[in-house]
């Protein structure tokens, strides 16, 4: 055996070993896409952005799925055709040149074949992966929201609780790490309700400055 085909055995063995699906882990889903929101409406909110880019994704690769089955049955019976073709031809030579035409054919048909079946698997993985996703996502949202009450991501006091926790929390970052918030940052605040928790800060802060610079 050929160095060549002895790594393409262990690498056969092990990736058949250890699947790894391709998809967020559970403790990047609940730590990371949805738990570096900052309220629990931002979660929720989250956990449905996330549910409806998974739902548009399932509902591609059912269709792929679909496709793939159709493409296979084709493809089966085109190598049936190419087998089954006549290559009788009255020069001798003529026929030889069919002859070694239906041979390649029938290769070309083989492998195309052989390259489907093997993609319809890695198909199924990819449902399986959004599948498991999903249900992590609707488990995190079952523990925020487990009455399974209406989300409305236009209430004025939710949306008011949501930017005041998520520019509250950028500020106290900015001020952690020992840098000065963006520019971007201080317009945002500064376009809140004047009665926010976190303008009111902002304001309070740049007044502080104002002092010191006097």
């Amino acid at each position: 055996m050929s160095d060549d085909n002895k790594l393409e055995e262990q690498l056969n063995a092990l990736t058949e070993k250890h699947k790894v699906l391709p998809k967020h882990t559970d403790f990047q889903i609940e730590h990371f896409m949805l738990g570096k929101e900052s309220t629990t409406n931002g979660k929720l909110w989250q956990c449905i952005r996330e549910l409806n880019s998974r739902k548009e994704n399932l509902s591609a690769v059912n269709l792929e799925i679909e496709e793939t089955k159709d493409n296979l049955e084709l493809a089966n019976l085109k190598l049936e055709y190419f087998k089954n073709k006549t290559t009788f031809r009255k020069n001798i030579a003529l026929e030889k040149i069919e002859s070694k035409k239906k041979e390649i054919l029938i290769r070309k048909h083989e492998r195309r074949l052989k390259s489907l079946e093997n993609s319809l698997p890695k198909v199924f993985e990819r449902k399986e992966a959004i599948l498991a996703e999903c249900k992590k996502i609707i488990e995190v949202f079952n523990k925020y929201n487990p009455d399974n009450k209406a989300i409305d991501i236009d209430d004025e006091k939710n949306q008011l609780e949501y930017w005041n926790s998520r520019l509250m929390e950028e500020i106290n970052l900015s001020s952690m790490c020992g840098v000065p918030p963006s520019v971007e940052l201080i317009k945002s605040i500064l376009a809140m309700p004047n009665d926010s928790n976190v303008k009111i800060k902002l304001g309070n802060a740049m007044a502080g400055a104002k002092k010191l610079l006097n």
